[in-house]
């Protein structure tokens, strides 16, 4: 056996080939690969626990850079491997609701992607349905000040309240007072 979710394509049909004796395009396995990483994907909604709907419920959302590396071709006689290091974004976000004094329950539900705004935006859309979120009288969408995440909560939850993270509220008021209060810029952010 071997882990086939740390190989390119390419060397996945160079294992299959000499492994099994298989002989598949690199096309075959993408396709195969995307397949069956959609089925596990049906798989794993399908057994998401669905919840009554709570009269009031949180989105936040966010994004952190991470460092990931790819796996590039060994050189001609070289035993060690060669990384590529890059930086992508890690999309975060978590769906919770409240209890009747205000404070967040323990049952939050996490997710997390680096493939991109679309597949998290369905992620996370499984698990603000799978909490009932979507049908909460009361919603309120944490964010900061990136496009994509207002993007996404139109998309989901048009309805929710907005709210900007304390963070990136006082970075704006800061702009605001250096504009408005150029000369006393450091007593006005304060």
């Amino acid at each position: 056996a071997f882990d086939a979710s740390q190989l390119t394509y390419q060397e996945t049909v160079g294992v299959m080939e000499k492994a099994l004796g298989l002989k598949l395009s690199e096309t075959a396995v993408q396709e195969i690969a995307e397949r069956w990483g959609q089925e596990a994907k049906e798989k794993h909604t399908s057994r998401i626990p669905h919840e009554q709907a709570k009269c009031r419920m949180a989105v936040a959302v966010d994004a952190a850079k991470i460092r990931t590396a790819t796996r590039c071709r060994k050189r001609k006689g070289s035993r060690k491997q060669r990384f590529e290091e890059h930086w992508t974004d890690a999309k975060l976000g978590v769906v919770y609701g409240f209890d009747r004094q205000g404070r967040g329950n323990a049952d939050k539900r996490y997710m997390a992607s680096i493939q991109g705004k679309e597949t998290f935006g369905s992620l996370l859309w499984a698990q603000i349905e799978a909490s009932g979120a979507d049908q909460a009288k009361h919603v309120t969408w944490l964010g900061d000040g990136a496009e994509w995440i207002w993007t996404l909560k139109q998309e989901h939850l048009p309805h929710a309240t907005e709210i900007l993270d304390f963070e990136h509220a006082r970075e704006h008021l800061e702009a605001v007072a250096e504009a408005v209060w150029p000369a006393n810029a450091a007593t006005a952010a304060d």
